[in-house]
């Protein structure tokens, strides 16, 4: 049976807590291993998630041996480091210092978009408006 792995670096409450605050895993792992996509998208998950779970489809394959596969990958050693095994799930947080990618903008609403573009056209008005006035 297997009985898990925890990172010494940080407190098991820790770990515990870190787990628990994610509501489910962003990722899956199939019976046939570990594809280059999946190593992508760990490695853009961890781009805006500070902690990602992994979750294994399957039992057959060793929890730790494909968690550590998974960790020694480029993509995912330059930025994350595994946290947490169990039976049917991994834990990969991201280095401390590694900054995630900024949250994107809310786009506007097209209300909000007419209404600035209507705002830059009576700008544009008065400016022109001025202009005139300056030239006689």
């Amino acid at each position: 049976m297997f009985a898990g792995w925890s990172n010494d670096k940080y407190t098991k409450q820790e770990l515990e807590k870190w787990w628990r605050e994610i509501d489910k895993a962003l990722l899956t792992v199939g019976a046939k291993g570990i594809s280059a996509s999946q190593v992508n998208s760990l490695g853009e998950l961890l781009n805006t998630h500070e902690r990602v779970r992994v979750k294994l489809a399957s039992d057959r394959q060793d929890p730790l041996v494909l968690s550590k596969e998974l960790a020694s990958h480029s993509v995912i050693a330059a930025k994350a480091e595994l946290l947490l095994v169990r039976k049917r799930g991994l834990m990969f947080g991201r280095l401390p210092g590694i900054k995630g990618l900024e949250k994107k903008e809310k786009k506007e609403t097209s209300a909000e978009y007419f209404a600035r573009r209507a705002q830059e056209k009576e700008e544009k008005a008065e400016k022109k408006k001025l202009n005139g006035s300056l030239k006689r």
